[in-house]
């Protein structure tokens, strides 16, 4: 029914929809052709009719000079004949008039009038040849034409439509079917997964069908656990034991002198074998010694003894010879049978997790090229600084390279890109390990240095001459062609110009402007003087 249903309403909803606008589509295309072919059909016999003129001008320029109205009266019984021609009349300035057919001028008539000129002296005019065209015949055969033209068009249209329609079917409605059958016998939990429809491995269905397999995997993998959970609640429940072999997650029980008493393999596995015979063999070892939060996760046994909830934190272990672990704990307490308050210790093993988000950071906050922070990951570490130590003496420094445009331009952007990372490692060479190094974007980079009030004034200028230095030496972009860059360098100080970031990076960005219009390639610390000279 599910199945048959989604078959109906897409396929015929999908079908009526394609018609309606292509009908609509096929109206107002049809009024705006037929209007078009209409028009170009009239111009068509009209320019046909200007031609046929010209065919006889010659003759009718003699016979109009001659005043010959024989040869007159052959040239206007020539193009009467001519379906498209009512009349015609040719008349010389001296007086000689010679009419064929029906004379009468609708009021919408387009006349095609050859102005007649002496055979000799062409600037002299002599008379003009005047052809009446058929209005009616030439808007009949001219709506005609422009009709077939409209035929011809909506019986494509038509045929395309029709084609479409076949295609979303096929493409779209009949494969959902498929689809949509398959999933209204897959019992969930079950192993059943839904078969890809033929040719839609690469596409949109292929993707639902993978998402769809995902969710039945997740849910087939929930139940299971939910399921597991449900076992050992009720082992719990009747054999009034607090941990189980099988559990597929780590459990320990720990007093309140903060002693291993128990675990399960899970747990040793996550902590690692030694780390739990040790703890459970010196009774003397607290068990939160093992994890690098001691103080966050004394903080949460305390609060778990106090609270009916469980307590959750996220802790940080190291093991020796293999990379840190980050479990996920929820701490929650217990009492055993004679009534002792224990304390229940469940962790996760969230490193993939942990890695992979560290990772996505990673990734969202250095900049590719160069290997260094971008604006976004300076701007975090900086305010995490500016506001740990609100009062602490730094020093940032906007540097913008001098004449990198041109090696972009001469050299190609390979050779930019190069270039930009010869520098960054220059300038990293050029600063200590506490200092911070950013390319704040496009040629443009910033550091931040720590120091002391006294100094750091001068510890700026120094580091500001070591780059300055480092970039006279040329850089090769290739064989045997070298560049050389020059920096401008606006240094602002805090908290003497400003607490925030903000504020320190326009006052860096003023003085480096500065540095601009006094010729490039220097350095200077931020005055008030220039930001006043600056706006004005």
């Amino acid at each position: 029914m599910l199945s048959n249903s989604l078959n109906t309403k897409l396929s015929i909803r999908t079908g009526i929809s394609i018609a309606f606008f292509a009908c609509i589509f096929l109206l107002i295309s049809a009024v705006v052709l037929f209007q078009l072919s209409y028009k170009e059909e009239l111009d068509e016999i009209h320019k046909s009719l200007q031609q046929l003129v010209k065919t006889v001008e010659q003759s009718a320029k003699v016979a109009v000079y001659l005043e010959n109205e024989e040869l007159g009266t052959e040239i206007t019984n020539g193009l009467i004949i001519n379906d498209n021609v009512s009349g015609v009349i040719l008349h010389s300035d001296v007086g000689m008039l010679l009419t064929a057919g029906d004379i009468t001028i609708g009021p919408d008539a387009r006349l095609v009038i050859l102005k007649l000129s002496d055979p000799f002296t062409p600037q002299l005019p002599i008379g003009k040849l005047t052809l009446i065209p058929n209005q009616g015949l030439i808007e009949s055969t001219a709506q005609n034409r422009a009709l077939s033209h409209i035929i011809i068009f909506g019986v494509n249209s038509i045929f395309v439509v029709l084609l479409v329609i076949m295609l979303v079917n096929r493409l779209l409605a009949a494969p959902l079917k498929k689809i949509a059958q398959q999933l209204h016998v897959i019992k969930p939990g079950t192993s059943q997964r839904v078969v890809t429809p033929t040719g839609h491995d690469q596409d949109e269905i292929g993707l639902l069908v993978n998402d769809s397999n995902n969710l039945l995997q997740e849910m087939q993998e929930t139940i299971q656990q939910k399921n597991q959970l449900f076992d050992e609640v009720q082992k719990l429940e009747q054999k009034f034991r607090l941990l189980f072999d099988n559990a597929r997650v780590g459990i320990a029980l720990v007093n309140m002198d903060g002693q291993l008493l128990m675990h399960n393999p899970a747990f040793a596995s996550i902590v690692g074998e030694t780390a739990c015979q040790y703890f459970s063999e010196n009774q003397t070892r607290k068990l939160i010694e093992l994890f690098e939060e001691r103080q966050h996760l004394a903080q949460a046994i305390q609060k778990s003894l106090t609270s009916i909830n469980p307590v959750s934190i996220d802790l940080s272990l190291k093991i020796e010879g293999e990379t840190d672990r980050h479990l996920h704990c929820i701490l929650s307490q217990v009492l055993d049978e004679s009534g002792e308050v224990l304390l229940e210790l469940v962790i996760y093993d969230i490193s993939e997790r942990v890695h992979r988000e560290l990772k996505a950071r990673y990734e969202s906050e250095v900049d590719t090229l160069t290997g260094l922070l971008n604006r976004r990951g300076c701007k975090r570490l900086i305010k995490e600084s500016l506001m740990e130590q609100p009062n602490s003496h730094h020093a940032v420094m906007l540097i913008d390279l001098d004449h990198f445009k041109p090696i972009n331009d001469n050299y190609g952007h390979d050779a930019g890109d190069h270039v930009l990372k010869e520098v960054s490692n220059r300038f990293s060479s050029a600063l200590r390990k506490s200092d911070l190094l950013s390319r704040w974007g496009g040629d443009e980079f910033l550091i931040f240095l720590a120091g002391e009030a006294d100094c750091l004034e001068e510890e700026s200028s120094v580091v500001a001459q070591k780059i300055l230095k480092l970039l006279e030496k040329e850089i090769e972009v290739s064989l045997g062609k070298t560049v050389r860059v020059g920096a401008s360098i606006g240094i602002a100080l805090a908290p003497s110009h400003g607490h925030e970031l903000s504020a320190l990076i326009k006052a860096a960005d003023i003085t480096m402007y500065q540095i601009k219009k006094q010729g490039k390639n220097n350095y200077l610390i931020y005055e008030e003087t220039m930001e006043m000279g600056n706006t004005g």
